[in-house]
Protein backbone atom coordinates (compact mmCIF):
# COMPACT_ATOMS: atom_id res chain seq x y z
CA UNK A 1 0.00 0.00 0.00
CA UNK A 2 1.28 3.43 -0.56
CA UNK A 3 1.24 6.46 1.50
CA UNK A 4 -0.89 8.37 -0.86
CA UNK A 5 -3.73 10.46 1.04
CA UNK A 6 -6.66 11.07 -0.11
CA UNK A 7 -9.13 14.15 -0.66
CA UNK A 8 -12.54 14.05 -0.18
CA UNK A 9 -12.58 15.27 -3.38
CA UNK A 10 -11.28 12.45 -4.88
CA UNK A 11 -14.46 10.71 -3.44
CA UNK A 12 -17.34 12.83 -3.67
CA UNK A 13 -18.64 11.38 -7.15
CA UNK A 14 -21.35 8.48 -7.60
CA UNK A 15 -20.00 5.21 -7.21
CA UNK A 16 -21.40 1.86 -8.97
CA UNK A 17 -20.33 -1.64 -6.91
CA UNK A 18 -18.62 -4.22 -9.57
CA UNK A 19 -19.10 -7.70 -7.72
CA UNK A 20 -17.29 -9.54 -9.71
CA UNK A 21 -14.31 -7.54 -9.86
CA UNK A 22 -13.99 -8.30 -5.33
CA UNK A 23 -12.79 -9.97 -3.14
CA UNK A 24 -13.18 -11.38 0.59
CA UNK A 25 -13.07 -7.87 2.60
CA UNK A 26 -12.74 -5.63 -0.88
CA UNK A 27 -14.82 -3.68 -2.68
CA UNK A 28 -14.75 -2.46 -5.95
CA UNK A 29 -16.50 0.78 -7.03
CA UNK A 30 -16.83 2.35 -10.51
CA UNK A 31 -17.51 5.90 -11.30
CA UNK A 32 -20.90 6.16 -12.60
CA UNK A 33 -19.90 8.02 -15.98
CA UNK A 34 -16.97 4.77 -17.08
CA UNK A 35 -17.67 1.89 -19.44
CA UNK A 36 -19.42 -0.67 -17.24
CA UNK A 37 -20.79 -3.92 -17.87
CA UNK A 38 -24.59 -4.22 -18.21
CA UNK A 39 -25.83 -6.67 -15.76
CA UNK A 40 -29.57 -8.33 -15.49
CA UNK A 41 -29.62 -7.14 -11.91
CA UNK A 42 -29.42 -3.52 -11.01
CA UNK A 43 -25.96 -2.72 -9.84
CA UNK A 44 -25.54 -1.82 -6.18
CA UNK A 45 -24.54 2.37 -6.30
CA UNK A 46 -22.90 4.40 -3.00
CA UNK A 47 -23.38 8.21 -3.70
CA UNK A 48 -20.58 10.17 -1.95
CA UNK A 49 -22.17 14.04 -1.67
CA UNK A 50 -19.61 16.74 -1.29
CA UNK A 51 -21.22 18.06 1.43
CA UNK A 52 -20.42 14.85 3.39
CA UNK A 53 -24.22 13.32 2.35
CA UNK A 54 -23.83 9.37 1.83
CA UNK A 55 -26.43 7.44 -0.54
CA UNK A 56 -26.64 3.73 -1.24
CA UNK A 57 -29.13 2.51 -3.73
CA UNK A 58 -29.86 -1.15 -4.25
CA UNK A 59 -32.00 -3.15 -7.05
CA UNK A 60 -35.68 -3.45 -6.50
CA UNK A 61 -37.28 -6.03 -7.29
CA UNK A 62 -38.94 -4.16 -10.67
CA UNK A 63 -35.51 -3.40 -11.54
CA UNK A 64 -35.89 0.38 -10.19
CA UNK A 65 -32.98 1.53 -7.70
CA UNK A 66 -34.57 2.35 -4.41
CA UNK A 67 -32.36 4.25 -1.40
CA UNK A 68 -31.25 1.08 0.97
CA UNK A 69 -30.13 3.63 3.53
CA UNK A 70 -28.32 7.03 3.87
CA UNK A 71 -26.07 8.82 6.15
CA UNK A 72 -22.90 10.39 6.20
CA UNK A 73 -19.21 9.93 5.12
CA UNK A 74 -15.45 12.12 5.56
CA UNK A 75 -12.23 11.03 4.58
CA UNK A 76 -8.96 11.56 6.40
CA UNK A 77 -5.96 9.97 4.72
CA UNK A 78 -6.38 6.41 3.50
CA UNK A 79 -9.51 6.16 5.58
CA UNK A 80 -13.24 6.34 4.20
CA UNK A 81 -15.80 6.54 7.61
CA UNK A 82 -19.51 5.58 6.58
CA UNK A 83 -21.84 6.30 9.04
CA UNK A 84 -24.21 4.84 6.64
CA UNK A 85 -26.64 2.01 8.39
CA UNK A 86 -25.29 -1.72 7.02
CA UNK A 87 -22.13 0.22 5.86
CA UNK A 88 -21.51 1.90 9.14
CA UNK A 89 -17.23 1.66 10.18
CA UNK A 90 -13.62 2.97 8.83
CA UNK A 91 -12.41 1.37 5.28
CA UNK A 92 -8.96 1.65 4.20
CA UNK A 93 -8.56 3.18 0.51
CA UNK A 94 -6.52 0.87 -1.23
CA UNK A 95 -6.98 2.99 -4.59
CA UNK A 96 -8.51 5.85 -5.90
CA UNK A 97 -8.46 6.93 -9.71
CA UNK A 98 -10.18 8.82 -12.24
CA UNK A 99 -12.93 6.09 -11.92
CA UNK A 100 -12.13 3.19 -10.07
CA UNK A 101 -12.18 3.01 -6.27
CA UNK A 102 -11.09 0.13 -3.79
CA UNK A 103 -12.05 -0.15 -0.21
CA UNK A 104 -10.72 -2.79 2.36
CA UNK A 105 -12.73 -3.05 5.74
CA UNK A 106 -10.40 -1.66 8.51
CA UNK A 107 -10.84 -4.99 10.20
CA UNK A 108 -9.74 -6.66 7.27
CA UNK A 109 -6.86 -4.46 6.80
CA UNK A 110 -6.16 -4.81 10.54
CA UNK A 111 -6.16 -8.35 10.87
CA UNK A 112 -3.97 -8.28 7.38
CA UNK A 113 -1.24 -6.65 9.45
CA UNK A 114 -1.35 -8.66 12.41
CA UNK A 115 -1.11 -11.78 10.06
CA UNK A 116 1.93 -10.52 8.35
CA UNK A 117 4.15 -9.35 11.46
CA UNK A 118 3.56 -13.07 13.08
CA UNK A 119 4.94 -14.34 10.06
CA UNK A 120 8.19 -16.46 11.23
CA UNK A 121 11.10 -15.64 9.33
CA UNK A 122 10.13 -11.51 9.93
CA UNK A 123 13.15 -10.80 12.52
CA UNK A 124 10.56 -9.62 15.09
CA UNK A 125 10.23 -11.07 18.62
CA UNK A 126 6.17 -11.75 18.37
Amino acid sequence: MSNDRFSPEQLARQWVEIQEQEQPGHWVWREISADIAPRRQPRRRLYLNADGHAMLLKGAPDDRLECESEGHWSCVGQVLSLTLPGWEGDYQIIQVTADTLVLQSQQQSQQQSQQQSLQPGDGGDH
